[in-house]
């Protein structure tokens, strides 16, 4: 009884998280369209006005039409745009709220399958400033998520894949990807599970002797 409750819960959980998504993914082929429209009705403003042009085109319209005229034939697609996305980012924190409520009180199962999902990658391209400690920086940033995880109960694995190496300078390049076990499902609700504050982020860090600020450049000195 309490496995069905827990894969009836999950299943909401799946269906919350495709929702989402969906719903993400419609903003740009909307905006897009209406783009189209737009540049459409340029062109065809310019045909009225030089109807001997061959082949008119976007670049030859927009030289033809007045900046004037565009901006009154965007207007309309301007004033639709930003309400369509003031009601799409509203839905989309709707959802996200529904998604953190059910996902908070979602609990794990102790079998949680043989299934290994990637959670997290970390590429030491994205600390190429501390030189040869690009790859120990890189790995450290997965740390806080690792503990995460581990207050989860949730079992996990650091892969190193190498990219490139520089045998001149000795200089490792890749990336650590951090895999949990547990399906694409799981992964979504240990990301939307309250984790570990900043403040203990940092300490996490400063054990391991990796500079806060390379990670969290925002913080000031005299923390």
């Amino acid at each position: 009884m309490i496995k069905e409750t827990v894969m009836s819960n999950k299943i909401e959980i799946s269906q919350k998280v495709d929702e989402l998504y969906e719903h993400k993914r419609s903003l740009y082929p909307t905006l897009k369209l209406w783009q189209s429209e737009f540049e459409q009705e340029v062109i065809e403003k310019a045909k009225e006005l030089k109807p001997k042009t061959p082949k008119m085109d976007l670049t030859k319209a927009t030289k033809v039409v007045s900046l004037g005229i565009q901006q009154e034939i965007f207007q309309p697609y301007k004033d639709r745009a930003k309400e369509y996305i003031s009601e799409h980012n509203v839905k989309t924190l709707k959802l996200e709220q529904e998604l953190e409520k059910l996902a908070k009180e979602y609990v794990f199962p102790q079998d949680m399958g043989d299934t290994w999902s990637l959670y997290k990658s970390s590429s030491t391209y994205d600390y190429q400033s501390q030189g040869y400690g690009s790859k120990f920086y890189a790995k450290g940033a997965l740390q806080p998520s690792l503990q995460h995880l581990a207050s989860l109960g949730l079992e996990t694995e650091v892969k190193w894949i190498l990219d490139r190496f520089n045998t001149r300078w000795g200089i490792e390049s890749g990336y650590f990807e951090l895999w949990v076990r547990g399906d694409t499902t799981d992964v979504e609700i240990a990301k939307r599970k309250p984790g570990i504050t900043l403040k203990q982020a940092i300490k996490v860090m400063e054990e391991m002797g990796r500079n806060p600020r390379v990670y969290f450049p925002f913080l000031p000195y005299d923390v």
